[in-house]
């Protein structure tokens, strides 16, 4: 049988054990919190944190679904925002590492009889929208670009919007033959192809 004593005792290791036990939640919530401050941003439209864990300055909020800088915390609508003002749509970090990423992968792609005398000069123009280089890999002045994935004239540099107006009305041809020194902007070091039969710089 159990005593009054005995009773009370349990009652008061129970209550010490429970308040220890709250104390050290409460604890790992106030760091988890801290954490998150210190690792996030806040979404400009709602004020939810968001946290940054790689990709491009483009943000989006899984809470209201809209789409921010992350350069300058503004409200965007579209890649243009990149094109229009100083923000960068990719950090030069993130840059400087797909372009060591892409380098390794050409290196290893090259073949064993790979002469360095042999190297073709990559064409390139900077993308109108989010202003990352675009890589010409063939004769058609259509162009994707592998950041934003909008369309763009080689030839001319601007956006394509529709295909068959742009190179008709512009006068833009569609298709060119030209030797690697006409139309090439000088090659910065580091900037590599996207797919096709691209070589680096």
């Amino acid at each position: 049988m159990l005593s009054l004593t005995s009773v009370v005792l349990n009652s008061d290791i129970t209550k010490k054990l429970n308040h220890k036990e709250d104390l050290r939640r409460q604890a790992q919530q106030r760091a988890s919190l801290m954490l998150i401050q210190k690792s996030s941003v806040t979404c400009p439209i709602c004020t939810i944190p968001i946290e940054k864990n790689g990709g491009c300055n483009k943000m989006s909020c899984s809470n209201c679904h809209s789409y921010f800088c992350y350069g300058c915390m503004k409200q965007i609508y579209g890649y243009e925002h990149f094109s229009e003002t100083t923000c960068q749509l990719w950090s030069e970090e993130i840059l400087t590492n797909w372009a060591r990423q892409m380098q390794a992968v050409e290196v290893r792609a090259r073949p064993r009889n790979y002469n360095e005398n042999q190297k073709k000069v990559t064409k390139y123009k900077t993308c109108p929208t989010c202003k990352v280089q675009c890589v010409k890999t063939d004769n058609n002045n259509h162009v994707l670009c592998w950041s934003c994935f909008h369309h763009m004239c080689f030839n001319c540099g601007k956006a394509v919007r529709n295909s068959a107006n742009h190179f008709k009305a512009s006068g833009c041809p569609q298709h060119t033959r030209e030797t690697v020194e006409q139309n090439v902007e000088q090659v910065p070091a580091g900037v590599h192809g996207w797919g096709g039969d691209w070589e680096d710089d």
